[in-house]
């Protein structure tokens, strides 16, 4: 477990070291995110439509704080590593089997 963690940091090493990818998606989420932080600091209540995307939308598609969400510190606990190295991290030890298993299929098809 400590080598396919040390796999993820190594590969991400440059997004680890500050390094970032500016994605257009993330900057309009944050555009639009914004006015539910801004609401829910203001009024310490969850807003449920915020008017500065679109014609308006609902918030629970945007950035949702649910009061019973329990998965949430699941995902935390599960979380020991930086973004997006955790990531990698949790699906290495499926993409090893699914390596190998390609390998002894391809290898019985094609005796050397």
């Amino acid at each position: 477990m400590l080598f396919f963690a040390a796999i993820s940091v190594a590969y991400f090493y440059p997004l680890l070291s500050g390094k970032a990818l500016v994605q257009s998606d993330i900057v309009q989420f944050k555009g639009m995110q914004r006015q539910v932080l801004e609401h829910r600091a203001a009024f310490d209540e969850e807003p449920y439509w915020i008017d500065n995307a679109f014609m308006g939308m609902p918030t629970y598609q945007i950035t949702p704080r649910y009061p019973f969400d329990v998965l949430r510190y699941i995902d935390a606990a599960l979380r020991f590593l930086p973004r997006p190295a955790v990531s990698a991290f949790r699906q290495l030890p499926e993409r090893r089997h699914r390596i190998r298993n390609f390998l002894r299929i391809h290898l019985a098809r094609h005796p050397h």
